[in-house]
């Protein structure tokens, strides 16, 4: 795949699809989820994909053959976000029982949850250097995490933003800024046969190159 850049996108139908970015082509489709995909995460080397939704597992994706792997399980309610750490070794998922939880990749097992919202977790991202792990949701808070001390206390109380509904953070590439507001609306290439519902995008993608 030229440039290695590529693209997949989740739907509330609980379908994944992988896009080749360089031709606006549909890979592969995966019947990942009983209901909606509402996350999709590559791992840093592109190998990998991450989805929550639909269940209370984290399912992995072997790419670009698109064999299922052994699923995280560990949430009590529905998964709602995933992400890889920026090394790949760590993936970071929250769940609607207000938890966050951190798996060791390679041994496929869970190494902390983390607790501290009030309400429903949205959204998880990990900052650019991988020290930090920042974490939104209905309680409108944006906590942040040191993970050099994983499940002891987050690093700071956490940044409340006003409204109602739930917010999304997001770390600013190659800085340690942090940008979090309402959650967005979006729309991608047209193929899902419902409403589109995540996003996520392999910027090195090297495990797509040998397709």
């Amino acid at each position: 795949m030229p440039g290695g850049h590529a693209l997949a996108s989740g739907s509330i139908d609980g379908s994944i699809k992988l896009w080749d970015l360089a031709t606006y082509k549909e890979i592969i489709t995966l019947d990942a989820h009983n209901g909606p995909v509402h996350s999709v995460a590559f791992s840093p080397d592109g190998k990998l994909l991450a989805s929550a939704g639909g269940s209370n597992d984290v399912q992995l994706w072997q790419m670009p053959s698109g064999r299922e792997l052994e699923p995280f399980k560990g949430h009590t309610r529905w998964a709602r976000s995933c992400a890889f750490s920026p090394d790949g070794k760590l993936l970071a998922s929250a769940g609607l029982e207000k938890t966050v939880r951190l798996w060791d990749v390679a041994q496929h097992k869970e190494i902390a949850e983390l607790t501290g919202h009030q309400q429903r977790v949205h959204f998880v991202t990990f900052s650019h250097s991988g020290g930090q792990l920042a974490t939104a949701g209905m309680d409108r808070t944006v906590k942040l995490w040191d993970m050099r001390k994983l499940a002891q206390a987050p690093a700071n109380p956490g940044l409340r933003a006003g409204g109602g509904g739930a917010i999304r953070a997001a770390c600013k590439p190659e800085t340690e800024q942090l940008c979090a507001g309402p959650m967005p609306l979006g729309q991608c290439l047209r193929a899902h046969m419902d409403q589109l519902s995540a996003g996520c995008s392999s910027a090195l993608g090297s495990g797509l190159n040998n397709r």
